[in-house]
């Protein structure tokens, strides 16, 4: 019976029965990408034994991992991903995408995603050893005090962490380096090619398309970047609903929000997201409602209690709306003559009839009640 083995790349040749597959014949050393492997929630495997219907069963030897949920959830969020691109059974693309990675990998040592997470990943190279991690960081004083050998046997790869330590760790290696008579090679800090910006200060939908409302009036631009040569002439007044088809990102890491009209701004003090109820409330060509609900006005959209005025619309009552306005959640407001009122239907009402309807529902209701 053939035994076969799959590796992303191996040197074994075939030994009788033994079939070794090789997924690509780049001429590295993939055992960088074992730490991935040790995120596994087990130490070992110790023996193995007879299960159901003679099927042979490992024996796992439990042992916790702080990566294990995040990374397992991270790669079926992957693959559920790029299976959806229509390559499956196509070799030669996906050999190419992987072939891609791993040399964007071996190339990019500073890369923020490796520094920040791959380097983190812990590994027990020799069983039951200790965990350690894949590349921890190094400070100048061990640089300096041992050989680049030394330094070698620290890390499971020097240059990622050397990447991510500081800048006196990577200038005492380039003293180590001319200590030990080598060639000098620089190796660049951690880059942050990733969002370093505080998120919570911007609007990054979880769903595409999404909608927006504008809460100031600003401007849209032809690129990501916002060249001055990218601004729209045209206005988009405050107020405005946009759809979203897209978030893409500046280089250093600033959200834009891609519409019809262009890039606009995602910060919070001039966009926000319709809330998901937005079908419980009234905001489209809005000119007048009547009030189904008794409700008071408010001098302002954030609907304060230092904001509400004593003065209450009653039931029945018909009012004029001058203008739909936004709160920062993603909640419309009705601007009146007398202030602010809510927008909630179930308050207000564009439909007479449904507000005739409304209060016959209610009489029988309360009739029922006190029956």
């Amino acid at each position: 019976m053939d035994n076969p083995f799959y590796y992303v790349r191996n040197y074994t040749p075939d030994y009788g029965r033994s079939i070794r597959h090789r997924f690509t014949q780049m001429p590295v050393n993939f055992t960088d990408f074992e730490s991935i492997f040790a995120t596994t929630p087990y130490k070992s495997i110790p023996g193995y034994y007879y299960g159901e219907n003679g099927k042979v069963e490992p024996v796992f030897e439990s042992q916790w991992n702080e990566y294990n949920e995040a990374i397992s959830a991270g790669i079926q969020q992957f693959a559920a991903e790029f299976s959806k691109l229509g390559f499956s059974g196509n070799d030669t693309i996906q050999r190419y995408v992987a072939e891609t990675v791993y040399q964007y990998y071996f190339d990019n040592p500073q890369d923020q995603f490796i520094t920040d997470v791959f380097a983190n990943y812990k590994d027990n190279v020799s069983m039951y050893g200790d965990t350690q991690e894949f590349a921890p960081a190094l400070s100048a004083d061990v640089v300096l005090s041992n050989s680049i050998a030394e330094l070698k046997q620290m890390t499971k790869n020097l240059e990622i962490s050397l990447s991510r330590s500081t800048d006196e760790a990577r200038e005492a290696f380039e003293i180590r380096q001319k200590i030990e008579k080598l060639p000098v090679k620089k190796l660049k800090p951690r880059d942050a090619l990733f969002p370093k910006n505080d998120l919570s200060n911007y609007v990054v939908p979880k769903k595409l398309p999404a909608q927006v409302v504008l809460l100031k009036d600003q401007f849209a631009y032809a690129s990501v970047g916002w060249n001055k040569n990218s601004k729209k002439q045209e206005e988009l007044s405050a107020f405005t609903i946009l759809e979203v088809s897209s978030v893409e990102w500046t280089a250093t890491g600033v959200p834009r929000l891609r519409t019809r009209f262009g890039y606009i701004t995602a910060h919070v003090n001039y966009v926000a997201t319709l809330r998901d109820d937005i079908d419980q409330y009234i905001y489209e060509d809005v000119k007048q409602v009547t009030v189904v609900t008794p409700t008071y006005y408010y001098r302002t959209v954030a609907f304060g209690r230092p904001d509400r005025i004593d003065e209450q619309a009653k039931r029945g009552q018909k009012i004029d709306v001058l203008a739909v306005e936004w709160t920062k959640n993603g909640t419309p407001r009705l601007k009146t003559a007398n202030g602010y009122i809510t927008a909630n239907k179930n308050y207000v009402s564009i439909d007479p009839k449904m507000t005739a309807l409304r209060k016959k529902a209610v009489k029988g209701i309360v009739k029922r009640l006190t029956k």
